[in-house]
Protein backbone atom coordinates (compact mmCIF):
# COMPACT_ATOMS: atom_id res chain seq x y z
CA UNK A 1 0.00 0.00 0.00
CA UNK A 2 1.11 3.70 -1.02
CA UNK A 3 -0.58 6.54 1.06
CA UNK A 4 -1.89 8.59 -1.47
CA UNK A 5 -1.35 12.09 0.11
CA UNK A 6 2.40 11.14 1.08
CA UNK A 7 2.82 10.77 -2.28
CA UNK A 8 0.76 14.22 -3.36
CA UNK A 9 2.83 16.07 -0.77
CA UNK A 10 6.31 15.07 -1.88
CA UNK A 11 5.91 15.77 -5.09
CA UNK A 12 5.24 19.37 -4.11
CA UNK A 13 8.52 19.23 -2.43
CA UNK A 14 10.58 17.46 -5.11
CA UNK A 15 9.07 20.50 -7.13
CA UNK A 16 9.54 23.61 -4.81
CA UNK A 17 13.65 21.86 -4.59
CA UNK A 18 14.13 21.91 -8.03
CA UNK A 19 12.15 25.54 -8.70
CA UNK A 20 14.57 26.87 -5.68
CA UNK A 21 17.83 25.42 -7.44
CA UNK A 22 16.40 27.13 -10.89
CA UNK A 23 15.92 30.51 -9.15
CA UNK A 24 19.49 30.01 -7.40
CA UNK A 25 21.10 29.63 -10.86
CA UNK A 26 18.87 32.47 -12.18
CA UNK A 27 19.75 34.88 -9.54
CA UNK A 28 16.31 34.62 -8.76
CA UNK A 29 14.91 35.72 -5.43
CA UNK A 30 14.04 32.86 -3.30
CA UNK A 31 10.24 33.35 -2.48
CA UNK A 32 6.55 31.25 -2.26
CA UNK A 33 6.36 28.42 -4.51
CA UNK A 34 3.76 29.98 -6.22
CA UNK A 35 5.98 32.88 -6.61
CA UNK A 36 8.91 31.22 -8.33
CA UNK A 37 6.88 29.82 -10.90
CA UNK A 38 5.56 32.96 -11.58
CA UNK A 39 9.53 34.73 -11.81
CA UNK A 40 10.68 31.81 -13.75
CA UNK A 41 7.84 31.90 -15.91
CA UNK A 42 8.18 35.69 -16.66
CA UNK A 43 12.09 35.58 -16.60
CA UNK A 44 11.25 32.94 -19.93
CA UNK A 45 12.44 30.07 -17.86
CA UNK A 46 9.21 28.24 -17.47
CA UNK A 47 6.96 28.06 -20.72
CA UNK A 48 3.04 28.08 -20.41
CA UNK A 49 3.09 23.87 -20.58
CA UNK A 50 5.56 23.82 -17.75
CA UNK A 51 3.94 26.64 -15.52
CA UNK A 52 1.12 24.58 -16.13
CA UNK A 53 2.67 21.57 -15.08
CA UNK A 54 3.93 22.92 -11.90
CA UNK A 55 0.86 24.76 -10.90
CA UNK A 56 -0.76 21.52 -10.85
CA UNK A 57 1.61 19.72 -8.54
CA UNK A 58 1.48 22.82 -6.37
CA UNK A 59 -2.51 22.64 -6.25
CA UNK A 60 -2.38 19.09 -5.48
CA UNK A 61 0.24 19.37 -2.78
CA UNK A 62 -1.33 22.19 -1.54
CA UNK A 63 -4.87 20.71 -0.84
CA UNK A 64 -3.26 17.53 0.83
CA UNK A 65 -1.14 20.31 3.24
CA UNK A 66 -4.25 21.89 3.91
CA UNK A 67 -7.39 20.01 4.15
CA UNK A 68 -10.72 21.15 4.44
CA UNK A 69 -12.45 19.92 7.94
CA UNK A 70 -15.87 20.81 6.08
CA UNK A 71 -15.03 19.24 2.62
CA UNK A 72 -12.13 16.98 2.54
CA UNK A 73 -11.09 15.52 -0.14
CA UNK A 74 -10.07 11.71 -0.80
CA UNK A 75 -7.31 11.39 -3.16
CA UNK A 76 -6.84 8.09 -5.03
CA UNK A 77 -4.38 6.53 -6.92
CA UNK A 78 -5.16 7.56 -10.14
CA UNK A 79 -4.50 11.37 -8.76
CA UNK A 80 -1.12 10.24 -7.29
CA UNK A 81 -0.50 8.32 -11.01
CA UNK A 82 -1.34 12.12 -12.40
CA UNK A 83 0.27 14.29 -10.32
CA UNK A 84 3.83 12.06 -10.68
CA UNK A 85 3.77 12.01 -14.12
CA UNK A 86 3.20 15.71 -14.92
CA UNK A 87 6.26 15.50 -12.21
CA UNK A 88 8.31 12.96 -14.46
CA UNK A 89 7.55 15.13 -17.63
CA UNK A 90 7.92 18.16 -16.43
CA UNK A 91 11.67 16.91 -15.18
CA UNK A 92 12.26 15.60 -18.37
CA UNK A 93 11.20 19.18 -20.25
CA UNK A 94 13.73 20.73 -17.64
CA UNK A 95 16.28 18.27 -18.29
CA UNK A 96 16.68 18.65 -22.06
CA UNK A 97 16.54 22.55 -21.57
CA UNK A 98 19.48 21.96 -18.70
CA UNK A 99 17.83 23.84 -15.99
CA UNK A 100 18.47 20.90 -13.60
CA UNK A 101 22.03 20.88 -11.52
CA UNK A 102 23.89 17.81 -12.88
CA UNK A 103 21.67 16.99 -15.71
CA UNK A 104 24.56 16.55 -17.31
CA UNK A 105 25.64 13.46 -15.94
CA UNK A 106 22.15 11.80 -15.73
CA UNK A 107 21.62 9.31 -18.34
Amino acid sequence: DTDTNYVLFNARVVLEKILLNICKENDIEEESLNKMIYSLFKKDILTHQTKSYAHTIKAFGNRVAHPSIKQPIIFTSKDALLVLSTLVTLLEILKTQNLLVGSNSVK
